[in-house]
């Protein structure tokens, strides 16, 4: 059967899920993102394949979900603040949920990738990259092969080769999870930032909606985020405020209001902090030359 995709500028237009949607608009969509994860639990969201991924260009994404991504040809990188990795044949890349990065690729590639969310936690919050086994490479090539055109394929197949994929991952021996849960004070404050990033949030006030004292969520946040609280509520509004500069054509002062800073001067101390740039050079060098004027 040939496939039809549709063409790269639509596919760039349609593109929603670089930021905080689990669901792109060019995936097969399934589970929505929901509370946080018990232990050992694992929640598909979407798996995509594209033939040709020409614009994939998604800067300092921090997703609270996890990604996996694998490519049939090389020219499209994750980097992070202090390593570069280049998605090519050979080897799978997973994210865990909350990491920030930059998604770069100008090459067509055949892109194939899933979303996620998992009850644990590898023991170095960092990005895994395995090289992919036997079992898994026939999987992906499976799971390619049900797609008949973008966020078109045979859903039940697709739903349990991919989790199917996900548990041969998951149980690898070369990978190290972290044998402890994370707790339902981190969890319920991370969902509960993740949602209302927009609005004050004051440590002390989180920590009794959590129902521990500040001293103990920090801690609790350390332990199973690898970040403070105030920066993990840092990197949750740079994120929005990315996506708006990427996405619309809001002033500095609307941008900073919506992703929830005081104002457009606190916003740019913060957003250049995180990511190296001010949110006017990053909305230069990230909008599509199409939408430049």
């Amino acid at each position: 059967m040939r496939l039809s995709f549709v063409s790269v500028p639509e596919t760039v237009r349609i593109n929603r899920g670089c930021y905080d949607l689990p669901h792109s608009g060019v995936g097969i969509e399934f589970s929505p993102l929901g509370a946080p994860m018990d232990e050992g639990r694992l929640l598909l969201h979407e798996t995509g394949f594209l033939e040709r991924n020409q614009r994939w260009v998604f800067p300092n994404t921090v997703s609270p979900f996890w990604r996996l991504y694998y490519n049939f040809a090389p020219g499209h990188i994750v980097r992070f603040p202090n390593r570069e990795i280049p998605l090519e044949p050979g080897r799978l890349v997973l994210i865990p949920d909350h990491q920030v990065f930059d998604s770069h690729g100008v090459v067509p590639v055949p892109h194939f990738w899933m979303t996620f969310s998992l009850g644990i936690m590898p023991r170095r919050a960092e990005p895994l990259v395995l090289d992919i086994r036997p079992e898994e490479l026939a999987l992906v090539e499976r799971i390619r092969s049900r797609f008949t055109g973008v966020a078109a394929g045979s859903r039940f197949p697709i739903l349990h080769e991919s989790c199917a994929l996900l548990h041969l991952i998951i149980a690898r021996p070369d990978v190290a999870w972290d044998d402890r849960p994370r707790s339902p004070a981190s969890t319920r404050i991370a969902a509960y930032i993740s949602s209302h990033f927009h609005e004050s949030l004051e440590i002390p006030a989180l920590a009794k909606l959590a129902g521990v004292s500040t001293r103990t969520l920090s801690t609790l946040f350390q332990r199973d985020y690898r970040v403070a609280p105030s920066k993990f509520i840092a990197r949750v509004r740079t994120r929005e405020a990315a996506n708006l500069l990427v996405t619309t054509e809001l002033s500095m002062e609307e941008i900073a209001e919506r992703a929830g800073f005081p104002n457009r001067y606190y916003m740019t101390r913060i957003f250049t902090r995180i990511t190296g740039k001010p949110p006017a050079k990053f909305r230069r060098e990230n909008r599509p030359a199409e939408d430049l004027p």
